[in-house]
Protein backbone atom coordinates (compact mmCIF):
# COMPACT_ATOMS: atom_id res chain seq x y z
CA UNK A 1 0.00 0.00 0.00
CA UNK A 2 3.30 2.36 0.42
CA UNK A 3 4.00 1.57 -2.73
CA UNK A 4 0.55 2.21 -4.42
CA UNK A 5 -1.25 0.27 -6.69
CA UNK A 6 0.90 0.21 -9.85
CA UNK A 7 4.34 -0.06 -8.64
CA UNK A 8 2.94 -2.47 -5.73
CA UNK A 9 1.49 -4.69 -8.20
CA UNK A 10 4.39 -4.35 -10.87
CA UNK A 11 7.20 -3.78 -8.48
CA UNK A 12 8.82 -7.80 -8.54
CA UNK A 13 8.07 -8.62 -12.42
CA UNK A 14 10.88 -9.77 -14.35
CA UNK A 15 11.95 -10.68 -17.83
CA UNK A 16 10.23 -13.95 -17.71
CA UNK A 17 7.84 -14.33 -14.83
CA UNK A 18 6.25 -17.83 -13.45
CA UNK A 19 2.58 -17.03 -12.08
CA UNK A 20 1.43 -19.03 -9.28
CA UNK A 21 -1.70 -18.38 -6.97
CA UNK A 22 0.40 -18.11 -3.66
CA UNK A 23 3.07 -17.31 -1.59
CA UNK A 24 2.99 -20.82 -0.13
CA UNK A 25 3.33 -21.91 -3.73
CA UNK A 26 6.54 -19.64 -4.15
CA UNK A 27 8.24 -20.72 -1.22
CA UNK A 28 7.58 -24.49 -2.52
CA UNK A 29 9.05 -23.97 -6.00
CA UNK A 30 11.74 -21.79 -4.88
CA UNK A 31 13.22 -23.60 -1.80
CA UNK A 32 13.01 -26.97 -3.68
CA UNK A 33 14.63 -25.50 -7.05
CA UNK A 34 17.55 -24.79 -4.43
CA UNK A 35 17.32 -28.08 -3.48
CA UNK A 36 17.14 -29.58 -6.68
CA UNK A 37 19.85 -27.73 -8.22
CA UNK A 38 22.48 -29.51 -5.73
CA UNK A 39 20.63 -32.64 -6.32
CA UNK A 40 20.91 -32.66 -10.25
CA UNK A 41 23.55 -30.84 -10.84
CA UNK A 42 24.31 -29.70 -14.22
CA UNK A 43 20.70 -31.28 -15.17
CA UNK A 44 19.29 -27.53 -15.70
CA UNK A 45 15.96 -28.69 -17.58
CA UNK A 46 14.70 -30.76 -13.78
CA UNK A 47 15.35 -27.32 -11.56
CA UNK A 48 14.46 -23.55 -11.96
CA UNK A 49 16.99 -21.06 -13.00
CA UNK A 50 15.80 -18.34 -10.05
CA UNK A 51 17.83 -15.90 -11.69
CA UNK A 52 16.41 -16.06 -15.18
CA UNK A 53 12.43 -16.89 -14.01
CA UNK A 54 10.45 -14.53 -11.68
CA UNK A 55 7.93 -16.32 -9.50
CA UNK A 56 5.15 -14.38 -9.10
CA UNK A 57 2.10 -15.34 -6.03
CA UNK A 58 -0.80 -14.07 -7.45
CA UNK A 59 -3.07 -14.15 -4.06
CA UNK A 60 -5.00 -16.86 -5.23
CA UNK A 61 -6.50 -18.54 -8.45
CA UNK A 62 -8.88 -16.11 -9.25
CA UNK A 63 -6.31 -13.19 -9.35
CA UNK A 64 -3.91 -14.84 -12.02
CA UNK A 65 -6.10 -13.54 -15.11
CA UNK A 66 -5.88 -10.10 -13.57
CA UNK A 67 -1.74 -10.20 -12.73
CA UNK A 68 -1.61 -11.77 -16.89
CA UNK A 69 -3.52 -8.69 -17.89
CA UNK A 70 -1.18 -6.53 -15.21
CA UNK A 71 2.39 -8.13 -17.00
CA UNK A 72 1.03 -8.65 -20.64
CA UNK A 73 -2.17 -6.18 -21.12
CA UNK A 74 -1.11 -2.78 -21.12
CA UNK A 75 2.73 -2.14 -22.76
CA UNK A 76 4.07 -2.87 -26.07
CA UNK A 77 6.52 -5.11 -24.20
CA UNK A 78 5.22 -8.39 -23.39
CA UNK A 79 7.64 -10.62 -21.24
CA UNK A 80 6.85 -14.19 -21.43
CA UNK A 81 5.02 -15.74 -19.12
CA UNK A 82 4.37 -19.28 -17.78
CA UNK A 83 0.49 -19.67 -15.02
CA UNK A 84 0.75 -22.63 -12.63
CA UNK A 85 -2.07 -23.14 -11.42
CA UNK A 86 -3.54 -26.37 -9.19
CA UNK A 87 -6.15 -28.62 -10.65
CA UNK A 88 -8.97 -27.55 -7.92
CA UNK A 89 -12.60 -26.07 -9.00
CA UNK A 90 -10.76 -22.22 -8.43
CA UNK A 91 -7.98 -23.42 -10.70
CA UNK A 92 -10.05 -24.76 -13.23
CA UNK A 93 -11.84 -21.50 -13.67
CA UNK A 94 -8.91 -19.76 -13.91
CA UNK A 95 -7.59 -22.12 -16.85
CA UNK A 96 -10.68 -22.20 -18.59
CA UNK A 97 -10.98 -18.37 -18.86
CA UNK A 98 -6.79 -17.75 -19.85
CA UNK A 99 -7.05 -20.62 -22.32
CA UNK A 100 -10.69 -20.26 -24.26
CA UNK A 101 -11.88 -16.72 -22.87
CA UNK A 102 -10.10 -14.55 -26.06
CA UNK A 103 -12.51 -12.09 -26.03
CA UNK A 104 -11.98 -10.79 -22.18
CA UNK A 105 -7.86 -12.07 -22.20
CA UNK A 106 -7.48 -10.39 -25.24
CA UNK A 107 -5.28 -13.24 -26.28
CA UNK A 108 -2.47 -12.71 -23.59
CA UNK A 109 -1.31 -15.82 -23.14
CA UNK A 110 -0.82 -19.15 -25.35
CA UNK A 111 -2.70 -21.96 -23.89
CA UNK A 112 -0.21 -24.22 -24.06
CA UNK A 113 1.58 -22.14 -21.43
CA UNK A 114 -1.23 -22.29 -18.61
CA UNK A 115 0.06 -25.36 -16.72
CA UNK A 116 -2.55 -27.18 -14.52
CA UNK A 117 -0.87 -29.69 -11.85
CA UNK A 118 -3.19 -32.84 -12.66
CA UNK A 119 -2.13 -32.46 -16.11
CA UNK A 120 1.18 -33.28 -15.14
CA UNK A 121 2.27 -37.13 -14.58
CA UNK A 122 3.52 -36.17 -10.92
CA UNK A 123 1.52 -39.37 -9.13
CA UNK A 124 0.92 -42.88 -9.99
CA UNK A 125 -3.15 -42.56 -8.95
CA UNK A 126 -3.69 -39.19 -9.01
CA UNK A 127 -6.48 -37.64 -6.53
CA UNK A 128 -9.57 -35.22 -7.96
CA UNK A 129 -8.29 -32.44 -7.02
CA UNK A 130 -4.94 -31.25 -6.71
CA UNK A 131 -2.89 -28.57 -5.34
CA UNK A 132 0.61 -27.52 -4.81
CA UNK A 133 1.08 -29.52 -1.22
CA UNK A 134 -0.23 -32.49 -2.70
CA UNK A 135 3.33 -32.96 -3.78
CA UNK A 136 4.53 -33.49 -0.64
CA UNK A 137 4.33 -37.05 0.90
CA UNK A 138 1.66 -38.24 3.80
CA UNK A 139 5.05 -38.58 6.16
CA UNK A 140 6.38 -35.14 5.00
CA UNK A 141 3.46 -33.26 5.55
CA UNK A 142 2.53 -34.85 9.08
CA UNK A 143 6.29 -33.83 9.88
CA UNK A 144 6.20 -30.65 8.68
CA UNK A 145 2.77 -29.79 11.02
CA UNK A 146 4.15 -30.99 13.83
CA UNK A 147 7.01 -28.99 13.08
CA UNK A 148 4.77 -25.67 12.31
CA UNK A 149 2.66 -26.86 15.32
CA UNK A 150 5.53 -27.12 18.00
CA UNK A 151 6.95 -23.47 16.78
CA UNK A 152 3.50 -21.72 17.52
CA UNK A 153 2.49 -24.04 20.41
CA UNK A 154 5.59 -21.87 22.13
CA UNK A 155 3.12 -19.06 22.57
CA UNK A 156 0.11 -21.54 23.85
CA UNK A 157 -0.16 -22.00 27.84
CA UNK A 158 -1.41 -25.76 26.83
CA UNK A 159 0.62 -28.33 25.51
CA UNK A 160 1.13 -28.33 21.58
CA UNK A 161 -0.30 -31.85 20.32
CA UNK A 162 1.78 -34.22 18.39
CA UNK A 163 0.03 -35.30 14.99
CA UNK A 164 -0.21 -39.09 14.28
CA UNK A 165 0.01 -40.67 10.75
CA UNK A 166 -3.10 -42.84 11.93
CA UNK A 167 -4.90 -38.87 12.28
CA UNK A 168 -3.60 -37.70 8.81
CA UNK A 169 -4.83 -41.41 7.22
CA UNK A 170 -8.22 -40.51 8.70
CA UNK A 171 -8.87 -37.59 7.47
CA UNK A 172 -7.29 -38.30 4.01
CA UNK A 173 -9.87 -41.13 3.41
CA UNK A 174 -12.58 -38.47 3.76
CA UNK A 175 -11.30 -36.92 0.19
CA UNK A 176 -9.17 -34.02 1.69
CA UNK A 177 -6.31 -33.06 0.22
CA UNK A 178 -2.73 -33.47 1.86
CA UNK A 179 -2.86 -29.28 3.85
CA UNK A 180 -6.83 -29.91 4.20
CA UNK A 181 -5.91 -33.18 6.10
CA UNK A 182 -3.55 -32.15 8.89
CA UNK A 183 -5.42 -28.87 9.05
CA UNK A 184 -8.55 -31.05 9.70
CA UNK A 185 -6.34 -32.99 12.49
CA UNK A 186 -5.12 -30.29 14.07
CA UNK A 187 -8.52 -28.89 14.17
CA UNK A 188 -9.63 -31.41 16.66
CA UNK A 189 -6.79 -30.12 19.16
CA UNK A 190 -8.20 -26.97 18.66
CA UNK A 191 -5.18 -25.58 16.25
CA UNK A 192 -4.78 -24.03 12.98
CA UNK A 193 -1.92 -24.43 10.55
CA UNK A 194 -1.45 -21.46 8.48
CA UNK A 195 -0.09 -22.76 4.26
CA UNK A 196 2.76 -20.34 4.69
CA UNK A 197 4.18 -21.60 7.98
CA UNK A 198 3.33 -24.94 6.56
CA UNK A 199 5.22 -24.80 3.38
CA UNK A 200 8.31 -22.87 5.06
CA UNK A 201 8.34 -26.56 7.30
CA UNK A 202 8.44 -28.61 4.49
CA UNK A 203 11.13 -26.71 2.84
CA UNK A 204 13.18 -26.75 6.30
CA UNK A 205 12.96 -30.43 7.15
CA UNK A 206 13.93 -31.07 3.10
CA UNK A 207 16.88 -29.12 3.89
CA UNK A 208 17.93 -30.44 7.32
CA UNK A 209 17.47 -34.23 6.28
CA UNK A 210 20.31 -36.09 5.79
CA UNK A 211 20.78 -38.99 3.58
CA UNK A 212 20.27 -41.36 6.14
CA UNK A 213 17.10 -39.79 7.86
CA UNK A 214 13.37 -41.20 8.58
CA UNK A 215 12.20 -38.95 6.23
CA UNK A 216 14.83 -39.26 3.58
CA UNK A 217 12.59 -41.49 1.27
CA UNK A 218 10.15 -39.20 1.20
CA UNK A 219 12.02 -35.90 0.66
CA UNK A 220 13.57 -37.45 -2.28
CA UNK A 221 10.07 -38.96 -3.51
CA UNK A 222 8.94 -34.55 -2.90
CA UNK A 223 11.89 -33.47 -4.98
CA UNK A 224 11.44 -36.08 -7.57
CA UNK A 225 7.95 -34.98 -8.34
CA UNK A 226 9.21 -31.08 -8.26
CA UNK A 227 11.74 -32.08 -10.79
CA UNK A 228 9.26 -33.31 -13.40
CA UNK A 229 7.05 -30.19 -12.70
CA UNK A 230 10.17 -28.18 -13.22
CA UNK A 231 10.92 -29.78 -16.10
CA UNK A 232 7.53 -29.26 -17.65
CA UNK A 233 7.52 -25.41 -16.49
CA UNK A 234 10.79 -25.05 -18.29
CA UNK A 235 9.61 -26.65 -21.70
CA UNK A 236 6.70 -23.38 -21.69
CA UNK A 237 9.39 -20.65 -20.35
CA UNK A 238 11.67 -21.96 -23.28
CA UNK A 239 8.57 -21.75 -25.91
CA UNK A 240 7.26 -18.48 -24.28
CA UNK A 241 10.86 -16.84 -24.20
CA UNK A 242 10.92 -17.77 -28.30
CA UNK A 243 7.69 -16.25 -28.78
CA UNK A 244 8.54 -13.22 -27.18
CA UNK A 245 11.93 -12.64 -29.08
CA UNK A 246 10.07 -13.29 -32.12
CA UNK A 247 7.48 -10.40 -31.14
CA UNK A 248 9.77 -8.05 -30.21
CA UNK A 249 11.59 -8.31 -33.09
CA UNK A 250 8.50 -8.35 -35.14
CA UNK A 251 7.24 -4.70 -33.48
CA UNK A 252 10.77 -3.40 -33.83
CA UNK A 253 10.57 -4.30 -37.82
CA UNK A 254 7.12 -2.82 -37.99
CA UNK A 255 8.17 0.19 -36.10
CA UNK A 256 10.98 1.05 -38.44
CA UNK A 257 8.81 0.75 -41.80
CA UNK A 258 6.04 3.06 -39.98
CA UNK A 259 9.05 5.80 -39.82
CA UNK A 260 10.25 4.36 -42.95
CA UNK A 261 7.24 5.43 -44.74
CA UNK A 262 6.52 8.48 -42.70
Amino acid sequence: SAFGAFVGETAFIGACNLLVEGVADQILISGAARLTRNIAGGVESETLDLNRIVIVPCGSASQVPYMLYLIRGRDADKPPVVALLDSDPSGDAAARLMRKDHKRMRRLIDKAYVIQLGDLPLFDSPPKTIEMEDLIPAPLAVAAANAFLSEVGRFHESETPKLTSAEFDAQSSMGKGVFDAVDAAASAYGMHIEKLGFARAVIDLCRSTGTDGDLCEDVNRFLMRMRHLFAAINAQRRNAERESTRERVGSRVERQQKIFIQ
